[in-house]
């Protein structure tokens, strides 16, 4: 119970951000946004509890709630393919300007090198090791 309200007065100063970002990658959809950070807090408060010395800090808390976000994308997109539902060309062209955005946006927040990681392993499906082999890195 005590970790709860320690947990709760560690991230309350980080809440406005927080909120603002997962508003951004939601795409302006409030809804979305709420799911995201909901789901966000779940993910640092397991993750708090595990490692209670972890410092919280912006970046870390940017990095939990894009990857809630990634595995979200990554789970509607495995449940349309898993249905096989044939989609119309206008959810093609709005599934393509997803994922450009997408793109655009882990282009604005990461080095390069970071980006075509996330590329080769989130799109081709590399694994890490075998991208890390690409780009002549660990």
């Amino acid at each position: 119970m005590a970790f709860d309200s320690e947990f709760s007065s560690l991230i309350t100063p980080f809440m406005p951000l927080l909120r603002r970002y997962c508003l951004q990658l939601a795409s302006g959809s409030s809804w979305d946004a709420e799911e995201l950070l909901q789901e966000s807090l779940i993910k640092l408060h397991r993750s708090l509890s595990r490692s209670q010395d972890r410092p919280i800090t912006k970046a870390y808390l940017y990095q939990v709630a894009r990857s809630v976000w990634i595995d979200s994308y990554r789970k509607q997109r495995r449940q349309a393919m898993l249905s096989g539902d044939d989609l119309t060309e206008r959810e093609y062209e709005e599934d393509g300007f997803l994922i450009r955005e997408t793109i655009e946006l882990i282009a604005d927040r990461l080095t390069a090198k970071q980006t075509v990681l996330v590329i080769l392993v989130d799109i081709f499906l590399f694994t890490a090791k075998e991208a890390a082999q690409l780009i002549e890195s660990t």
